[in-house]
C-alpha cells in the first residue's frame, strides 16, 4: 500500500506497461530481466522477513533503483507501430518531472495524490513520512513570525537546541500556547530524539482534533491553543 501511495502515478503506469512487456518476453530474454528483479526480491525478503525492518524509507529509496532500469524497456519507441504511445509516454515523463519539482523540497513526505500529504498520517506513520527533516524549516517559521518560545514534541534525530529553538517539552496533557509536534509523535509514532520507540496512540489524541495553524513541510504541525480551546477539549474528555 505504501509503495502505491508514495510512488508517482506516471511511474506506476510505466511499471504496469513494463510488466505486460515482461510477460511477452522470449525465453532467452528472461535472464537479463531477472538480474534486475532478483536483487530486489532478495533485498525485500532479507529486510522484511529476516531483519524485520521498517521498510518505509528503505522501500521508497532503494527499490526504485532496480525498477527504473526494469521500466526502461517501454521507452524503446521503435517497437511501437503507432505514435500515440510514444507521445503518451513523453507526456507522462513531463508530468512526472513537473510533479517532483512542484513538491520540492518535501520529498520525504511526498504522496502521489491517491491520498494527500495532509491525509497521510491517517494511513502511514513511519520513516517514509517523518524523519525529523523539517526542524530547520520550523526554525525559519518561528523567526518569520517572531515566535520566541514554544512547546515542542519532536520525533526526529536532531537536537532542537542546535537550531536555537527555545522550547518547553510538550507533554500528553492538554495545554495552551504555541505547540509544535512532529506528525509521527502526533499520531503515536516513535520519538527518535528522546530514544522512545513505543507506540502511544492516545498521548495526543486531544490535539489531533484541533486544526493546525501551519504545517511545516508536512512533518511538523503547529497549533495555537487558547484558553477557550482548552475548555472545549477538557469538556470533550469528560
Amino acid at each position: 500500500f505504501e509503495y502505491l501511495v508514495k510512488t508517482p502515478l506516471p511511474f506506476l503506469f510505466f511499471l504496469m506497461l513494463s510488466i505486460l512487456f515482461f510477460i511477452k518476453l522470449k525465453a532467452r530474454e528472461w535472464k537479463d530481466e531477472l538480474t534486475l528483479l532478483l536483487p530486489m526480491i532478495i533485498f525485500l525478503f532479507i529486510t522484511s522477513f529476516i531483519m524485520q525492518l521498517n521498510l518505509g524509507l528503505i522501500h521508497t529509496l532503494i527499490i526504485p533503483f532496480f525498477l527504473f532500469v526494469f521500466v526502461a524497456k517501454i521507452f524503446q519507441f521503435k517497437k511501437y507501430k503507432t505514435k500515440i504511445i510514444p507521445v503518451l509516454l513523453s507526456f507522462l515523463v513531463v508530468l512526472y518531472v513537473s510533479g517532483s519539482i512542484l513538491f520540492a523540497p518535501s520529498y520525504i513526505a511526498y504522496f502521489n495524490g491517491i491520498i494527500s500529504p495532509e491525509e497521510a498520517p491517517l494511513y502511514v506513520i513511519d520513516d517514509s513520512l517523518d524523519l525529523g527533516q523539517d526542524l530547520i524549516n520550523l526554525q525559519y517559521y518561528l523567526e518569520e513570525n517572531n515566535i520566541t518560545q514554544i512547546k515542542l514534541r519532536y520525533a526526529g534525530f536532531e537536537h532542537p537546541e542546535y537550531r536555537n529553538i527555545i522550547y518547553e517539552k510538550l507533554d500528553c496533557e492538554p495545554t495552551t500556547g504555541i505547540l509544535a509536534v512532529s506528525v509521527n509523535s502526533l499520531y503515536g509514532g516513535r520519538f527518535w530524539y528522546e530514544g522512545i520507540q513505543e507506540i502511544d496512540m492516545e498521548c495526543y489524541a486531544w490535539l489531533r482534533e484541533q486544526e493546525p495553524i501551519a504545517r511545516i513541510g508536512y512533518s511538523i504541525y503547529v497549533y495555537d491553543i487558547t484558553e477557550e480551546d482548552l475548555i472545549v477539549i477538557e469538556e470533550q474528555d469528560q
